[in-house]
């Protein structure tokens, strides 16, 4: 672990930040999903209803606010 070492195997192709110098503000994902055209909002639901797992499991930003902002796109149960 880089935390541990503080060295990193996946180096400049790594996801993660690696300390605060390296976090990213939180893109605004409900306005990426309003500029969707409706053949890419269609073909992203079709992607995400072949996800194993796909509704198993309650979404906890629904649950927790009643609100999520991938709205039809989430992947996780959204109310009863």
């Amino acid at each position: 672990l880089y935390s541990e070492s503080g060295f990193c195997p996946n180096a400049v192709n790594c996801q993660f930040a690696h300390g605060t110098a390296e976090l990213r503000s939180k893109p605004n994902e409900s306005f990426e999903l309003e500029s969707l055209t409706h053949e890419e909002r269609q073909r992203r639901l079709d992607k995400a209803r072949n996800t194993p797992g796909y509704k198993t499991k309650i979404c906890s930003k629904f649950r927790e606010h009643n609100h999520c902002e991938f709205g039809e796109l989430c992947h996780f149960i959204h109310g009863n």
